[in-house]
């Protein structure tokens, strides 16, 4: 499969937003040094999106360029990754399910996709029909 130039931009965008979301999630409970964890969480949040998002669209070209098309589909895309993530990583590490954890988890990534998703969803908007 070859991308295109805006799916290359989303998918870079998207690579660094969930690198952000996870170090912030490990640093806010003091665990910067549990490398392991970490590496293991964003490299299961990158395939859970990896994944799933191309079946909510979002890897399309005219949804990523519409905020009102692309807002919705982030949402119901985290609500179906979040807790696979969680349940993968829960029986990887031999540990407990945390709800808390998958809601936090969740939640995070759902604000931090709708936030830069949308923003970029504008800013191609106005580029695509004033070229």
């Amino acid at each position: 499969m070859i991308l295109t130039q805006l799916q290359r931009r989303v998918l870079l965008g998207d690579v660094l937003v969930l690198a952000v979301t996870t170090v912030a999630g490990f640093a806010s409970h003091g665990m910067t040094g549990a490398w392991g964890r970490m590496a293991l969480t964003f490299v299961l949040a990158l395939g859970g999106w990896l994944w799933f998002a191309p079946w909510f669209g979002l890897l399309d070209e005219s949804v990523c360029r519409r905020p009102g098309r692309v807002w919705w589909r982030i949402i119901w895309a985290w609500t179906a990754i979040g807790p696979f993530v969680t349940v993968v990583r829960t029986l990887l590490l031999g540990t407990t399910l945390n709800p808390v954890f998958t809601f936090v988890f969740t939640s995070t990534n759902i604000l931090a996709f709708l936030v830069w998703r949308v923003l970029y969803a504008l800013r191609s908007s106005k580029a695509y029909t004033n070229p």
